[in-house]
């Protein structure tokens, strides 16, 4: 009797001192380099990809990457395909993700091409300017039915469109369209830029998604790694 309590409770203590069996998530987000991109070999690298190995290490749990336009993200978080995204943070999704960690404020505005002038709001009015679609940047410069916006599905077609003279400027995050210019070889092209918000890059999942309930622990390990330097350093890289 003595001995099968032995084992009872040995048992017992073995169970509280496993952790819990490591889950297989998906992540998402936009391609965008340097935030993320693909390589020679089409596997995304770029802070996204390296923010999400930490976050493998740290959780313990498997996180398979795909990066997709902006409005598949969008469209694979509301069906729950995608279980979370490190997206910027828009209050219109929120019906269809839970809000979590700040990873980063990104700087949002317009970067217009070297030969124009940029200064104040009102200089775009004359300006035919780049737009993702379904990005949003500013409540004003959104609803703004005086400009004359060109939609296109990401930085690197807004580039293309500035560099054949068809638009004289690109909205949207301003590290980035810059960053994607100098990889392209096109960063003399650029500008006067105006800011006009700044937006949270966050963690969010979808409502949909059968792992939800490991958010909270990716929620800590983000927080973790703000605390100890460890995200900085990684976003530092690129």
């Amino acid at each position: 009797m003595r001995e099968r309590l032995g084992l009872i409770v040995a048992l017992i203590v073995a169970c509280w001192l496993t952790p819990a069996a490591a889950a297989e998530l998906t992540f998402t987000t936009i391609n965008a380099p340097p935030w993320a991109g693909l390589n020679e070999e089409g596997q995304p690298v770029g802070a996204f990809k390296d923010i999400v190995e930490m976050l493998e290490v740290r959780t313990g749990h498997r996180i398979a990457v795909t990066l997709h336009p902006f409005f598949r993200v969008e469209r694979e978080l509301e069906s729950g395909e995608q279980d979370c995204a490190i997206l910027l943070w828009n209050d219109g999704r929120g019906p269809i993700v839970q809000r979590g960690e700040q990873v980063y404020p990104m700087t949002f505005g317009v970067v217009a091409r070297r030969d124009v002038t940029l200064t104040t709001y009102e200089d775009l009015a004359s300006l035919e300017v780049s737009v993702v679609r379904n990005l949003k940047i500013e409540a004003r410069f959104d609803g703004d039915e005086r400009l004359t916006k060109a939609v296109d599905k990401d930085y690197a077609s807004g580039l293309r469109m500035m560099e054949r003279g068809r638009v004289d400027a690109i909205a949207g995050a301003l590290p980035t369209i810059r960053a994607q210019a100098e990889r392209a070889g096109l960063e003399t092209m650029l500008g006067d830029q105006l800011v006009l918000s700044v937006i949270p890059l966050v963690l969010q999942c979808s409502r949909r998604s059968d792992r939800l309930g490991y958010m909270a622990a990716l929620d800590q390990a983000i927080r973790d790694m703000r605390a100890d330097g460890t995200l900085r350093r990684l976003l530092a890289r690129h």
